[in-house]
């Protein structure tokens, strides 16, 4: 199998039909937070789209949002079921960490995304250790996204964050 680590930008000439799969599969895929096409084709412009191949095929995704120069959400983390359990996952993720300079931050309900997370020394923290500008931000990206009440919520029940500072 060659699989290969691309981080997805409107300049790539498969830019749209990656963005329909991505689409597809987080339409069939009751765990994901439901995305249109539009909202996956601007975080496709804006570098957010990690993807694993095989060939031409999509082994895995992750979306990587700016929050500030010094944090990064990592957020819709997808391995098609076919893949599971083969590392690919934790392949993206190194991937991440090694290539960005910054710290990143999850939030999960699933608890085997909290595995895969604290594996790569992901610490639960409260919210509060965030910068006001990342929480901002954070708010905002929500916000356009019409899920503000989830993050109402999410503040409410006072849930933990997973941080990680990489090296």
């Amino acid at each position: 199998m060659a699989l290969a680590i691309i981080q997805l930008d409107s300049a790539n000439p498969r830019a749209h039909g990656y963005a329909a799969v991505i689409h597809k599969i987080i339409t069939d895929e009751v765990n994901l937070s439901q995305r249109s096409l539009r909202e996956i084709r601007g975080l496709i412009a804006g570098k957010e789209v990690l993807l694993l191949l095989n060939g031409d095929e999509i082994v895995s995704f992750l979306f990587l949002t700016p929050l500030d120069k010094k944090l990064m959400e990592i957020h819709s983390m997808y391995t098609l079921p076919q893949y599971r359990g083969q590392g690919y996952m934790s392949k993206l993720l190194e991937h991440s960490i090694r290539t960005f300079d910054t710290k990143f931050f999850a939030v999960t309900f699933h608890e085997h995304t909290e595995k895969l997370l604290s594996k790569f020394s992901f610490k639960k923290v409260p919210f509060a250790v965030l910068s006001a500008s990342a929480k901002f931000t954070f708010v905002v990206n929500r916000a356009k996204l019409h899920r503000i009440l989830s993050v109402v919520s999410f503040m409410k029940k006072r849930r933990p964050i997973y941080l990680l500072k990489s090296d």
